[in-house]
């Protein structure tokens, strides 16, 4: 599976990369194959820092991915 996603979870970012295991187990179950591959799309880095590197925002989500 290829997985381009991410701007939605910005507000949210730190949460991203546990969402994206649930994702992963999720779909794999559905699809009976424990060994389905996942390719993931990073977002691009278009927005600067933003000072606050605990805080939301793309950051977070990219480094998720």
């Amino acid at each position: 599976a290829i997985w381009y996603q991410g701007e939605s979870n910005a507000g949210d970012g730190l949460r991203y990369e546990y969402l994206k295991e649930a994702l992963v187990n999720g779909w794999r179950s559905v699809f009976k194959n424990d060994k389905l591959s996942f390719y993931w799309v990073q977002l691009a880095n278009f927005q600067g820092p933003n000072g606050n590197p605990a805080g939301g925002g793309w950051g977070p989500v990219r480094e998720g991915q």
